[in-house]
């Protein structure tokens, strides 16, 4: 059969005209449907508030968390309001997002800067209320108008008609009855006729670039005794909009997404600090404003350190996997037109799954914790079976296992590099074979060739990546030393350093903490002690390695100690090891002389333990009377072996 199409394979799963739940990862381009799969998070009534008595707020989240739609949802609410008995409307919902298209620069976002942009808007949505056909009751007093006039001429008078017009395209004010205010402002000239009419002006006052900077000089020349600082400008804006609104809600949203500050925290607050710290404007008297942030949570440290939490109400935006789920499941359900419900669905009957695990729990251990991620990895399972079925020329099916682990290695990958930004470094980290690690364990285990100091140095770089997690100390060695015991945090990471199926990955690497119930990564196939770094909880399994093994380990442990100060030439330890058949690389017999004997002997232990005996007699074989009486844990070794 011909290779298919992504729309035709949605199709085929019960997606009506191809409609792709997972295509889009931008609450923008989603308001019809947003809605459907919103997940509202349990404070949304505070971010809402009271309009008679509004107030702000500050949310924040990862990139990806939801943020934008949570502000979306608060503004179609804002413009769903029926009109109050006054025959104002209860909210005016502002998006102040566009910060390098209002004049904002890297170098220059003081207050003042701020107030000139959101003056900028509040003259327009204003503009745009007062043009509206369904508001006849409307009228302007003659000092209200001035001011208009006064703040027309300072903020927007400057720009071109057809600037405006874009701007007040942008919006749609609560009165608005069409979806597309370009549907009745479809080119200059009748905009200018909608501002010339609400500002009391003669339409040729604003047809041309020089009238229109003739009329603002004429403006600020009436309205002079009207001058002030933008602040306030702002405020007066502010009750010009009581007149219309209950209360007036600024949106700030996208601040960590202008070319300035994207991926950088300290930007990002540096842009916002001059409001979000401005108290005396959050906590205005008798305002009838409310800020509503939707901020990046990396930013909260500058934001702690910098601003006062403990006075506006600040919260962020989580997400557990269980509401993940629900969200997927609503998204499934509002593109399909009801015809399918969860994410199973999309699966064929036969999938593998591990013991108590759904395929939507699976894809949440690996998404993380935001929507975008979720989505994300969806995406990239259903593409793999488009590719799967047009590579095989095979029929049509649901989603299959093969797809599912594909798509999560890819997307592993992908989150992985982006993450540990060093190829050396994911390298290492993806070569480990384990969950759980310390330098120790990874200096006689993995980089046996390597200084001890140089592995405990990798192991600290590795920090930086912030993809691993401190669960306790390891003491070990004559003095009691502690030494950091780490484990992934973060699920791809892990899932390419354990190197497992992925099935495996999930019985042997996986728990939810018997309490709190958030996703652990550990080598919990070793069995032991373990502790939930959320809640410290902790919890036990049985352990793999029996009493024996690790009394095993113990004697090899400190017979190579005794062997190192007995035979201290790498040289003849490895002439020894020549002399009983046994083939080591030469990086074996590199680094001190202790290591050397510890990785000689847990390789044999590990490879073949007859081998090991060997090796042993042919050590004694070489030794005097008096060396072998100062071998006794090898010597006890060779009868734990033996028998």
């Amino acid at each position: 059969m011909p290779a298919v199409t992504l729309p035709e394979y949605l199709e085929f799963l019960g997606f009506p005209k191809g409609n792709n739940p997972f295509a889009s990862i931008n609450a923008r381009d989603e308001r019809d449907v947003l809605e459907g799969y919103f997940v509202p998070p349990p404070y949304y009534a505070t971010v809402w508030g009271n309009p008679s008595k509004p107030a702000s707020c500050i949310i924040l989240g990862p990139t990806g968390g939801g943020k934008t739609a949570l502000a979306i949802t608060i503004d179609e609410r804002a413009r769903s309001l029926q009109s109050l008995e006054d025959g104002r409307l209860p909210v005016l919902p502002i998006f102040y997002d566009d910060f390098s298209g209002l004049g904002i620069k890297q170098n220059q976002h003081d207050i003042e800067t701020h107030f000139r942009a959101l003056n900028f808007l509040l003259v327009v949505h204003i503009l745009k209320t007062l043009s509206s056909e369904s508001m006849p009751h409307l009228r302007l007093s003659s000092s209200e108008r001035r001011i208009l006039q006064h703040c027309y001429a300072h903020y927007v008078g400057g720009r071109a008609p057809s600037e405006v017009f874009e701007a007040i395209q942008k919006i749609r004010t609560p009165w608005e009855q069409t979806r597309d205010v370009g549907k009745r402002v479809v080119e200059a000239l009748p905009l200018i006729k909608l501002i010339a009419g609400v500002l009391e002006l003669a339409n040729e006052k604003l047809e041309t670039a020089s009238a229109i900077a003739k009329t603002i000089i004429e403006i600020k020349t009436h309205t002079q005794d009207l001058a002030a600082n933008p602040e306030v400008d702002f405020h007066r804006l502010m009750q010009l909009a009581s007149s219309f609104y209950e209360a007036v809600y600024i949106l700030v949203d996208r601040v960590d997404e202008t070319t300035w500050t994207q991926r950088d925290p300290k930007a990002t607050y540096d842009l916002i600090h001059p409001l979000v710290s401005n108290l005396a404007l959050l906590d205005y008297p008798d305002r009838t404003f409310g800020f509503k942030f939707f901020l990046w949570d990396r930013i909260n440290q500058y934001y702690s350190e910098k601003a006062r939490p403990d006075r506006i109400f600040t919260n962020t935006l989580e997400w557990s996997h269980q509401q993940l789920i629900e969200m997927v499941q609503k998204r499934i359900q509002a593109f399909s037109q009801g015809k399918l419900t969860r994410l199973g669905d999309l699966f064929s009957e036969e999938l593998p799954l591990p013991d108590g695990m759904s395929v939507e729990e699976i894809v949440a251990v690996f998404a993380g914790a935001t929507p975008r991620s979720m989505l994300t990895l969806c995406k990239h399972i259903l593409e793999q079976q488009v590719l799967l079925s047009s590579q095989g020329n095979l029929p049509l099916s649901k989603l299959s296992g093969e797809a599912l682990i594909r798509g999560i290695r890819i997307y592993a990958r992908e989150v992985s590099e982006r993450l540990v930004d060093s190829e050396t470094a994911l390298r290492e980290m993806t070569s480990i074979k384990r969950v759980t690690f310390s330098s120790k364990s990874l200096h006689s285990d993995v980089f046996r060739s390597q200084q001890a100091q140089s592995v405990i140095t990798k192991v600290g770089n590795w920090k930086k990546y912030g993809v691993s997690v401190v669960i306790g100390n390891l003491i070990s060695g004559r003095r009691g030393f502690p030494t950091e015991v780490h484990a992934f945090s973060n699920s791809c990471v892990a899932f390419l350093a354990a190197n497992l199926p992925l099935n495996d990955f999930i019985e042997k690497k996986v728990r939810r903490c018997p309490e709190c119930h958030v996703v652990l990564l550990r080598d919990f196939d070793a069995g032991g002690e373990f502790q939930c770094q959320a809640c410290l909880q902790g919890f036990s399994l049985p352990r793999s390695v029996t009493p024996e093994q690790e009394r095993r380990q113990t004697l090899i442990k400190h017979a190579a100690r005794e062997l190192a100060k007995e035979i201290a030439d790498p040289n003849e330890i490895k002439a020894l090891s020549t002399a009983a058949n046994l083939d080591f690389p030469d990086t074996t017999f590199q680094g001190k002389v202790g290591l050397i004997w510890l990785r000689v002997l847990q390789s044999l232990h590990e490879s073949d333990e007859q081998d090991l005996v060997e090796f042993l007699e042919t050590i004694d074989g070489v030794l005097d009377v008096e060396a072998r009486n100062r071998l006794p844990t090898m010597t006890e070794l060779y009868l734990n072996l033996s028998s």
